[in-house]
């Protein structure tokens, strides 16, 4: 069993430094991506890193990761060491995966856009080069769906029960680290999109404008729904709350649809499936503003449309957002000409 003291990160091996050669710039398929195969490696349960990776001599593999100096400021906490080492401790003859695995139980697995546009492209990579393994995936309905969707066996599809494993090998492909490295490599969103459009077929969606609304007790919910409702009806917009549909069922909704508009949140991610140059309407509150979706914006050239709420002085909303009616109003005249 691994000690407390030999717990160490990946990037502070005294040889091998990266596990990634640097990438082929003049490529930017999927197969320039690098990929790895380490045997014999733990999976721990690591709280706020997620499922962290360790070799067999007690380094922690968090390049496997496009988090890794997330991970490794986790480590500045002694406490941190502590807790794998307590998770290792409980491995026992159970532990023991025989088989080739994938591990897709990161950081922020549980997010349905982290999932789509990093766990995703993932596995676009490790199918593009022949993977033929386990897929280890968080307990949640939409991760199994999609690697159902993709055409991986349900056999093939392991959720992770929380518990250490030690895997006979474990495949990590390169990770895609944030939206300017994924800008590098469109074929992985194109890929992505057509294997999902193909699995769910032709739609026979009536609606060609969504409003993507967020659960009642979702963060960004937006305050003044009504008040927007009440400009959407206008133009025949369909509120849709994408959670309570299987996954299929909002790829095939969404892939015929000409405009969507939301509060900024992971439904932003079905701009992927819709045709392209589509109008695309993202709400913002001012306190957070991230539009994590533009490399797919840009790759399917959409109209986009970043609409903050207007009262960005003392705004008493938090995260949430008050709809900015009036640009709102005015972006879809402009666009929709009613």
């Amino acid at each position: 069993m691994i000690k407390p003291e030999q717990i160490r990160f990946m990037c502070d091996h005294p040889v091998q430094h990266s596990l990634f050669p640097k990438n082929v710039e003049d490529d930017k398929s999927p197969s320039s991506l690098h990929i790895i195969v380490v045997p014999q490696v733990f999976l721990v349960n690591a709280g706020a890193a997620g499922v962290l990776p360790l070799t067999w001599d007690g380094y922690i593999l968090e390049e496997s990761s496009p988090y890794g100096d997330y991970i490794v400021n986790l480590g500045k906490h002694p406490e941190f060491f502590k807790y794998v080492n307590d998770e290792l401790c409980k491995t026992d003859e159970n532990s023991f995966k025989k088989g080739t695995y994938l591990s897709l139980t990161g950081l922020w697995c549980v997010s349905f856009y982290h999932w789509m546009m990093e766990n995703i492209i993932k596995v676009i990579i490790a199918m593009e080069a022949g993977f033929d393994g386990y897929y280890i995936i968080p307990n949640l309905r939409f991760a199994r769906e999609s690697l159902e969707l993709l055409g991986i066996s349900p056999d093939m599809i392991i959720p992770y029960d929380g518990k250490p494993w030690l895997v006979e090998a474990l495949y990590i492909p390169q990770p895609i680290i944030g939206q300017s490295e994924l800008k590098k490599y469109p074929t992985l969103i194109w890929t992505a999109r057509n294997r999902f459009l193909q699995a769910v077929g032709n739609s026979n969606n009536i609606y060609e404008r969504i409003y993507i609304a967020r659960p009642q007790n979702a963060v960004r919910k937006v305050v003044n729904e009504p008040e927007l409702m009440e400009i959407l009806g206008k133009y025949q917009f369909q509120r849709i709350i994408m959670e309570q549909l299987p996954l299929k069922e909002q790829i095939r909704i969404v892939s015929a649809a000409k405009c969507i508009i939301g509060p900024h949140g992971a439904g932003m991610v079905h701009c992927l499936f819709m045709p392209p140059e589509s109008l695309v309407v993202e709400l913002f509150s001012p306190t957070y503003i991230n539009p994590c979706m533009l490399p797919v914006i840009e790759h399917l050239k959409h109209r986009y449309y970043m609409i903050p709420s207007a009262n960005n002085r003392d705004y008493i909303y938090g995260d949430d957002i008050e709809a900015n009616i009036p640009v709102i109003e005015v972006t879809l005249k402009r666009e929709l000409k009613t």
